[in-house]
């Protein structure tokens, strides 16, 4: 199981706007009304985001940093399973579950 992860204290603050945020202030700034660095000032996404959201169209906030070896998919299966060991009074420890996610991967034949 992974642990809670903690930003180093002196750590530049990320994405701190929300999906929200972002559609508006793409929306006002594509009408015209203010300019990319004045919704910098409202919204508090960055230039540089509002201009590559703007020329990609993608208005999704994703997750910050790689995505899984196993994906978004098989990381769901793997929960669902590990949940059902528990149910039945089985519940695994963080090295059962790290042998039954390297199991699956191998199952899987993926790369990790």
């Amino acid at each position: 199981m992974p642990r809670k992860y903690q930003r180093k204290a002196n750590a530049r603050p990320r994405a701190l706007w929300t999906e929200e945020q972002l559609q508006e202030a793409i929306n006002k700034v594509s009408s015209g009304e203010i300019s990319k660095r004045e919704a910098h000032r409202r919204y508090h996404v960055p230039p540089k985001t509002l201009k590559r959201r703007m020329a990609s169209g993608n208005l999704q906030k994703g997750s910050l940093g790689p995505e899984g070896v196993l994906g978004h998919k098989n990381e769901k299966r793997l929960v669902v399973h590990i949940q059902r060991l528990a149910a039945a009074g089985f519940a695994p420890d963080r090295n059962t579950v790290r042998r039954l996610a390297y199991n699956f991967a191998e199952k899987l034949k993926l790369k990790h």
